[in-house]
Formats: structure tokens, sequence, C-alpha cells
């Protein structure tokens, strides 16, 4: 079975909202609504409005909600705690809880979440090496999966963590099943501002089911337009990833010429060398008639590789074979 290739749908804008009054929410997210984007409500619009406020808007225009409380507690506490998310369930589709809390807590944040996904908070963005270390008492990479090993075992739907180490969990097996969300996405060449671990949205999108985007889409002219900008990035680089993977399941041949005779520039040679679905390398017995296949097929020396008479003399059984 072919393997699904990934497109700018498969990946979430997660847009982050830090406004801290109606007035101001809802003239970020009026305008969001048609783009299909999630919008994640962090402590300041939480603690700055209501929950009933901020889930009236999902319902109101249509986007998925993201409730960043970001749980820390005993696992009592969570349960209730959660409960109370629930509660607006129709508004609210997913909430997070720190992993550090504990297996028992998340595992509470997940028996009560009701419809919503439940993502664990592993290392935050805006920890560096060294203050990890000084935290967790190790590095971030180790901890995010220490984490993400524990939030698995507790149930949640996916893991939070800064793009280096979401890269790395998507190639741990164990945790294939657990969505990767990840903040600290900024655009090419723009500085990190306080996040310490970023990571370009092309980049990300490679490995990431969602990406968590802030000031650079709130604090733009036009948060709308900002959006598209990542989106077109996202599905360039999906794009480009989709087209190499192509490229590197084409069959490969090698072209071998050990004789002047060989060298007739047509019939199989052409077909295979202008072909679009292979590879090929160029062997020749000597410099001279290692220039002379350069200029005649592909304007570059250095793509032709010398392998020597008695090399070239065997290859020349098959004068094309597939590696």
């Amino acid at each position: 079975m072919s393997k699904k290739v990934r497109t700018a749908d498969d990946v979430a804008i997660v847009v982050a909202c830090d406004k801290p009054d109606k007035p101001s929410i809802r003239k970020l997210v009026k305008p969001l609504a048609s783009q299909g984007v999630w919008v994640k409500f962090g402590l300041v619009p939480i603690l700055g409005t209501s929950l009933p406020f901020l889930a009236g808007l999902a319902s109101q225009y249509g986007f998925k909600t993201f409730l960043d409380t970001k749980l820390a507690d005993i696992p009592n506490t969570l349960a209730e705690a959660t409960k109370v998310a629930a509660k607006y369930g129709y508004g609210f589709d997913a909430i997070n809880v720190h992993a550090s809390s504990g297996l028992e807590s998340m595992k509470a944040v997940v028996a009560n979440k009701g419809k919503m996904l439940v993502f664990a908070v592993t290392v935050l963005t805006s920890i560096d090496e060294g203050e990890c270390v000084s935290i967790f008492g190790d590095t971030p990479g180790k901890k995010v999966l220490q984490f993400a090993f524990a939030a698995h075992e507790a149930g949640v739907d996916g893991i939070i963590c800064s793009s280096r180490e979401g890269e790395m969990l998507r190639k741990v097996t164990e945790l294939s099943d657990l969505l990767i969300w990840t903040p600290g996405i900024r655009p090419v060449d723009a500085p990190p501002d306080d996040q310490s671990r970023t990571m370009t949205a092309g980049e990300a999108a490679l490995f990431a089911d969602g990406l968590v985007i802030g000031r650079p889409i709130t604090g733009s002219a036009s948060p709308p337009a900002s959006v598209e900008v990542f989106r077109s990035e996202i599905a360039d680089s999906l794009a480009a990833k989709a087209q190499a993977d192509l490229e590197a399941s084409w069959p490969v041949y090698v072209l071998t010429y050990y004789s002047p005779y060989e060298f007739d520039g047509g019939g199989i040679v052409h077909e295979l060398c202008w072909s679009h679905d292979h590879k090929y390398e160029f062997h020749a017995a000597n410099d001279k008639m290692a220039r002379q296949i350069a200029q005649e097929f592909i304007d570059d020396p250095e793509g032709v590789v010398v392998v020597g008479r008695e090399r070239a003399k065997r290859e020349m059984s098959n004068l094309t074979r597939k590696l």
C-alpha cells in the first residue's frame, strides 16, 4: 500500500489568541472564521473573560478551539477542572495538561475530557537547555521523550513540544499514534522573540500535525493574510517533500562506457536519461571519456564517475543495470 501524501490540509494552523478582553478577542477571531484555523485561548483570555464567552465565540464563528489551560495539579483537582471545561464541550475541542504533573494527573484529565482532545505539554519552548537541566535534571530532548512516553501511557491524544523535539518524536514508532503540535513557529529570517527552540512553518510541517502560531499572525496588519502566507509555505514544503520522496523511489541505472564505440549518444541511453521515472549514474573508463559524456549528456563533469578500465570492462557486460 502506498504511503499517503501529506498536504497543507493535514497540518492544522492553531492561532494563539492572547488578548485580554472581549472586544479585542472578537476583533481578532471574527475575520479568521473563514480561514479554517484553530484558535488557542491561553491564560490571558481565560482569566480576562470567561469560559462561556470563549465557548460562545467558537459556536458563533465556527472555528475549532484549543483551551490552553496548561493544567498542573494533583489528580483530583485536575479531574474536577477538566469536568468544568468539558461542560462547555460544544465550544472547546482540545485542552492540555503539563506532563510534569505526573501520570495519574494526566490520566485524570483523560478520564474526564468528554469530547475534547487532550494534549500533554512537555518542555516549554521558552526554556533553553541550561534551564531545562536546572528544572528537570536533563536536556530538553531527553525530558520530552520521557514525558511523551508517560503521556502515551496516560492515554492522551497528542503531545505539545518544540519543533526540534517534535521532529525526534515523529521517528519513535511507539509514539506514532500521537498527534504532535508544535509552538515556536516563526517566519523565515524572523527573530525568535522569547522562544528558545524555533523552526519555520515549512520545516515543522514535515512532521507536525499542528503548528501553534501567535505573534507572527496576531501581531500582523492582516491576520487572515498572514494565515495564507503560512499555509502557502506549508503547501510548498510538503509538495517539495512529496516530489523528493517520489524521486527517491525511482530506480537507479548505471550507464557504463568502456570505449568510444559504446558512446553513440542514442537509443536506450537517451530514453533512460530523459524519462521522468528514474535516476541514473554515468561511469566511464577514463577521464577523457568522462569529459565527453559530461559534455554530451549532463553538462556536469562531476556527474560522471571514472571507475577505471577494468571495472568499466566488467560493467559493460550489462550496458544498463538496475541497482
